[in-house]
């Protein structure tokens, strides 16, 4: 695994498309939230939302223009990360194309629900039912990229972005592939804003980001951003916050690293008890909105990119923020808070 780079990436967020924009507004500050105007939502309703996008610019897009959100959001970052990687279509078999995902296409399900209630069998729409199905925006893709080689959807929250890149290394140590695509993606739909306004959730969000991994001796096309050097993952209903804990000592144990040599965490969930509070702690959450196992691999471009660039950006520092001199090792956390959690190191050197 200490050999498994991040040779490409490509984020899709309410804050900027692609990676140049995303550190862009990250260094500026800039942010997504806004007010959103939808049928059945509480007043001053906030998300971060993104605007029409034209997907001619990032694919042969006739295919697709008819495909869900989400589904094009997919295809954008998974065009933006194989460009980044100079990965060039057909992809073949020895690629393969791990996809991870919490809610998949709302809306579609819904207009195919109300299309069978209200019209009739006979006015059903294939598209609206094959495109609402939660591996499409994975089916989708591996068509538009010519991906012959394993494909995979994993369901879950925030945790489930980790989950992708650890099945995705998994295929790779194990000789399946030559390289991973992981991409998460998800779209806004009023059903679920509203149902999450009511708990109380923060300004949700939508978009996607993919990456592209794989065994850096396998490949003389372009230098990594950064290494996976440690991760792991576990269910622990009955305490999640041991879970959480247990994922970053487990992932840090896989790395070889002692917490106190971890030098930056981004993360969804507030300081780990026992973490060193002169580790720097940040999260994109405020500034483009939550959006599960999106947010998640949003900062794991954010760490690959801090690590390449060997700076945080400014958006991120505090009067109150302990700066490191260097960053090379940085953790990413990810929890449910309901027991499901996952961690992930990424180092700027390879592993043995």
């Amino acid at each position: 695994m200490g050999r498994i780079g991040i040779t490409g990436i490509g984020p899709v967020t309410p804050i900027g498309i692609g990676k140049d924009e995303f550190w862009s507004a990250m260094e500026k500050g800039l942010n997504a939230i806004r007010k959103l105007d939808m049928q059945f939502l509480p007043p001053n309703t906030c998300c971060g939302v993104i605007g029409d996008l034209n997907l001619d610019a990032y694919i042969d897009g006739r295919r697709f223009r008819r495909a869900a959100r989400v589904s094009q959001y997919t295809l954008i970052a998974a065009a933006l990360a194989l460009g980044d990687a100079k990965c060039t279509p057909p992809l073949g078999p020895k690629s393969a194309l791990v996809m991870g995902i919490t809610h998949g296409s709302l809306h579609y399900s819904e207009t195919f629900h109300a299309s069978l209630v209200k019209e009739g069998p006979d006015a059903l729409s294939p598209i609206h039912f094959s495109d609402s199905v939660l591996n499409a925006p994975a089916g989708n893709t591996s068509i538009c990229f010519d991906i012959e080689g394993p494909m995979h959807t994993l369901l879950g929250g925030p945790e489930c972005a980790v989950k992708a890149v650890m099945l995705g290394s998994h295929l790779i140590d194990g000789g399946s592939v030559d390289r991973s695509i992981i991409i998460a993606a998800e779209e806004l739909n009023h059903i679920s804003l509203y149902c999450y306004t009511r708990l109380g959730l923060d300004p949700l969000s939508e978009g996607a980001a993919a990456l592209v991994i794989e065994r850096v001796d396998c490949t003389d096309r372009t230098s990594p951003y950064c290494y996976l050097s440690g991760m792991a993952s576990q269910l622990y209903p009955a305490n999640p916050e041991a879970a959480l804990l247990n994922v970053v000592h487990k992932a840090l144990e896989v790395a070889g690293l002692r917490i106190a040599e971890v030098d930056l965490m981004i993360a969804n969930v507030p300081v780990i008890a026992g973490f060193p509070h002169t580790v720097p702690v940040v999260n994109v959450a405020p500034f483009t909105g939550y959006a599960f196992s999106v947010t998640t691999l949003w900062h794991v471009t954010l760490a690959a990119m801090v690590i390449r660039n060997g700076s945080i950006p400014k958006a991120f520092i505090g009067s109150d923020m302990n700066l490191p001199t260097s960053i090379a090792q940085v953790l990413i956390c990810a929890a449910d808070g309901f027991g499901a959690a996952a961690a992930l190191v990424l180092s700027s050197t390879p592993g043995t």
